[in-house]
């Protein structure tokens, strides 16, 4: 069975105990303004550009005439160029590395044989293996396989996910999941649709009935300055879970790295003007947990 991802990062120590292994499921039905990983919503590949890279060297323009244009022009024109011809022939061509693609079909047997690999380091470090995105339920059948192999080879699993997907497919990865850490953006029903692009419904309707079958859950709710880190949303998320009975929530501080991969994929990111929350302004959001929920403010 085949799958797209993106990219499988070892090493990882931010997404759950340990050393990890996480891989990146490429797709995700939600368009949310602040995304880290822009790359990883559309369902195909996708061909990014890296102008700081690019030494004008004019073999992927078929000229030097690009040396003057400015680098949205030259991506533009890489872009034009890949579709009339082979992705793989510009991304091969050039000396500089400036152009990838992002998104590769991968069988299911390559990437726990991969995962698996770096088993000594779970081992002695308490780690495992993360199945992050996108949105792993986008592509449930393979997420799925995944899981299993992962069982079977005894390694520690987490899934990362937004709860954007069919319940059934939800519930059929809990025998295989040891923790899932699922996002919680916006309370609101009308915000949520317009920073994410969908409804929160199905969103809250999977945790609910997730958090009937397993207690092994961390929410994670990003903290986008004026999008999601105001205290009646906080607030919101945090009564919400405490229904639930839930108790682990990770406070995911703002994070204006990822712009330029928007640049990359010759995307605006409107966001990157943003300040990072102050120590005291997450501090305050933390303190308006209600007692018993477990708060944790995230280091990226």
């Amino acid at each position: 069975m085949k799958g797209i991802i993106f990219d499988i990062d070892h090493f990882a120590t931010h997404d759950g105990p340990g050393i990890r292994t996480v891989i990146f499921l490429k797709g995700c039905p939600l368009t949310c303004a602040w995304c880290h990983s822009p790359e990883s919503q559309e369902f195909g590949p996708e061909l990014l550009y890296m102008s700081s890279k690019c030494i004008s060297c004019g073999i992927c323009g078929q000229s030097r005439q690009h040396q003057t244009r400015s680098s949205s022009q030259h991506r533009t024109q890489v872009l034009e160029r890949s579709r009339r011809e082979q992705s793989d022939n510009l991304i091969t061509a050039c000396p500089q590395s400036a152009i990838k693609l992002s998104g590769e079909l991968k069988e299911v047997d390559a990437v726990v044989a991969q995962a698996a690999a770096y088993r000594v380091f779970y081992e002695h470090s308490g780690g495992g293996v993360t199945i992050s995105g996108g949105e792993p339920l986008a592509q449930p059948a393979f997420t799925l396989e995944i899981a299993k192999r992962l069982r079977l080879e005894g390694i520690h699993t987490i899934l990362e996910t937004s709860g954007m997907g069919k319940w059934t497919d939800l519930n059929s990865l809990i025998p295989y999941i040891d923790h899932f850490y699922y996002d919680l953006k916006l309370f609101d029903s009308s915000r949520h649709l317009k920073h994410t692009g969908v409804l929160p419904n199905v969103i809250q309707s999977n945790l609910e009935n997730l958090s009937r079958q397993t207690r092994q859950i961390a929410i994670r709710l990003p903290l986008i300055p004026g999008y999601t880190d105001d205290e009646d949303n906080v607030s919101e998320i945090y009564h919400f879970i405490q229904r639930l009975g839930l108790k682990q929530i990770h406070l995911l501080p703002y994070n204006a790295s990822s712009e330029a991969k928007y640049t990359w994929l010759g995307r605006d990111y409107s966001l990157g003007h943003l300040p990072k929350q102050t120590p005291e302004k997450l501090l305050s959001l933390a303190s308006l947990a209600p007692e018993g929920l477990e708060v944790s403010i995230m280091t990226s």
